[in-house]
């Protein structure tokens, strides 16, 4: 089972879930991969699973590189206590009341040389999840997805990039389907599943080589020794470069579902600790709505003053980080009962217009190093939302959700009051809920509650900031160990190139001594060259003086002439 930003994801086959190989986590791109056993001919399910719902979600899916269609998956918000959590899928639609199974299939080979320059698709054997948040906009017609083709052929001298493929089986008729328009919000997490092994023969085609297999933790490079002799001259040579790999360390740091890149977390975590909150405002606007929110002043080193607007359950529209000054004011229901934005400067009384603001309260925070920073402002907000499972019962109750923010950093000792205003003394703390025995809505005072709630959601709160501040430490450690592991592996590569760099100049002693080698062998073949032509010199000059002297010889013994 891959798992990735609280989501899961798995195929099954005959209703097993297949097991997972070479599993991967790639954070930046919020990408989880794996390798599959994969048998020709079994039709095979995705599933994935979202325990908590904070969102709403939709799982696409992707084979062989073909968009194959979505499923819907609702928010805990949406259908509480009747929410499925875990979806499959297991065929593409061909109309309402029709569809085709997914099936493993092997590839399909020809010597045919009219199939040599079809490429392989490099997505052929995955199957890829992508979630994404999203949006319905409402029902729709049915609209066809796409399918992978029945029939793929390749040369049988294409590299074959997998075993086997995805088709789709015989049409069947299946209960009417309902089809909604949606619109994607941001992109959650993606899970791909391979039935394509990464070889040593796809790393070497591309000239990558893999030092990190399964079964082994260490890799040796070698080169051969190399050895010359003749009668005048050896040489012998011998390189060994040996070094460990480390496989790179995966972290799964998820604080609150938010994920932070490793590479640049030190700076992250200093720019976290630079961010000190220095005033806490508690703002009501004087309107037919009276909301009631947070502002915090925001001490920032790089860009100056900044001023946080924390709102309870409703928020402008209009008002974005790019356009915080709307003149307009329409509010809607947040879709998140905790909403921050930016402020340009601290808001006035006369501040998007007809609206008047009165300030309830004004607290100044601690200066030494007791100082909150932003992070404890955040996890205070979080804590007073998440107090009760009933909190949605209170959403419109932002007095409650305003106050207790600022009761609680008044708690934790991080700030003290300065201005309070005359009615925040003495709060009105009916809130209305709903009493299953009786099934009847009513009022419920919680003024002599204040205490206990306030001391449990100090307790939630001081929880999670140890938990934070644990997960914050332990990333700082994830960080210097790969840091580290960094260095080494620099270290390493850098030994290695040295001693390769050696095992050039060693080979380039034993070309110049091969080089020797021969000229020696030339001086002296054309040495006993020299001695075989003397030596044959010298017979020759034997013969002919042997034959000088027979001459004289037969002369003197001749009679002479008259």
């Amino acid at each position: 089972m891959l798992e990735m930003n609280g989501f899961s994801a798995w195929v099954l086959v005959d209703e097993i879930e297949l097991p997972e190989y070479e599993i991967q986590d790639f954070m930046g791109k919020k990408e989880v991969t794996c390798w599959i056993p994969s048998e020709a001919g079994k039709q095979f399910t995705v599933a994935w699973r979202d325990p908590v719902g904070l969102v709403e979600t939709a799982g696409y899916l992707n084979v062989d590189g073909t968009p194959c269609g979505a499923k819907h998956m609702y928010s805990s918000s949406q259908r509480p206590g009747r929410r499925v959590d875990t979806v499959q899928k297991s065929s593409v639609s061909t109309s309402s009341t029709t569809e085709r199974p997914l099936s493993f299939a092997r590839l399909e080979l020809t010597d045919d040389d009219l199939y040599l320059n079809v490429p392989a698709s490099p997505r052929l054997g995955e199957i890829r999840l992508d979630i994404f948040e999203v949006k319905i906009q409402g029902e729709t017609t049915f609209a066809q997805p796409g399918m992978p083709p029945d029939t793929q052929i390749l040369h049988e001298r294409t590299k074959k990039v997998a075993e086997h493929r995805v088709k789709l089986g015989h049409e069947t008729h299946c209960r009417e389907k309902r089809f909604v328009a949606i619109n994607k919000v941001r992109h959650i997490s993606t899970f791909i599943f391979s039935s394509k092994r990464k070889r040593s023969e796809t790393y070497d085609a591309n000239h990558i080589i893999d030092l990190t297999k399964e079964d082994e933790d260490r890799s040796e490079w070698k080169r051969p020794k190399l050895e010359i002799k003749s009668e005048a001259v050896k040489v012998e040579i011998k390189t060994e470069v040996k070094f460990e790999t480390v496989a790179e360390p995966v972290t799964s740091f998820q604080p609150y579902r938010e994920v932070i890149d490793l590479t640049s977390f030190d700076l992250v975590r200093l720019r976290m600790k630079a961010l000190r909150v220095t005033d806490i405002y508690w703002f009501k606007d004087i309107d037919i709505l009276n909301r009631e929110y947070i502002v915090a002043t925001i001490a920032d080193p790089v860009t100056g003053t900044q001023y946080l607007r924390l709102d309870g359950g409703y928020v402008d529209k209009r008002m974005t980080p790019q356009n915080p000054s709307a003149s307009q004011i329409t509010l809607k229901p947040a879709d998140s009962q905790n909403i921050a934005f930016i402020l340009p400067s601290l808001p006035q009384t006369h501040r998007f217009g007809i609206r008047i603001r009165k300030l309830m309260e004004h607290s100044k925070c601690s200066t030494d190093s007791s100082a909150p920073i932003l992070l404890n402002l955040a996890i205070a907000a979080w804590a007073v939302h998440e107090y009760a499972p009933m909190y949605r019962l209170w959403e419109h109750k932002c007095h409650w959700w305003a106050s207790f923010i600022m009761r609680l950093m008044q708690n934790a000792s991080f700030c003290k009051p300065v201005i309070q205003d005359v009615s925040v003394r003495q709060p009105t703390w009916d809130i209305q809920v709903y009493d299953e025995d009786t099934d009847k809505w009513g009022l419920l005072n919680i003024q002599t509650l204040q205490v206990t709630v306030l001391d449990d959601i100090t307790t939630k709160f001081n929880t999670h900031s140890l938990d934070a501040m644990n997960r914050i430490n332990k990333a700082s450690t994830i960080v210097q160990n790969y840091e580290k592991h960094q260095r080494t592996v620099d270290e390493e590569t850098r030994r290695a190139d040295e001693a390769t760099q050696r095992a050039d100049e060693a080979k380039q002693r034993a070309d110049e001594a091969r080089r020797l080698v021969d000229e020696v062998k030339k001086r002296t073949e054309a040495e006993r060259r020299a001695d075989e032509a003397a030596r044959k010199a010298a017979d020759v000059e034997r013969e002919l003086e042997k034959l000088r002297v027979q001459l004289a010889q037969m002369t003197a013994t001749s009679p002479a002439h008259e």
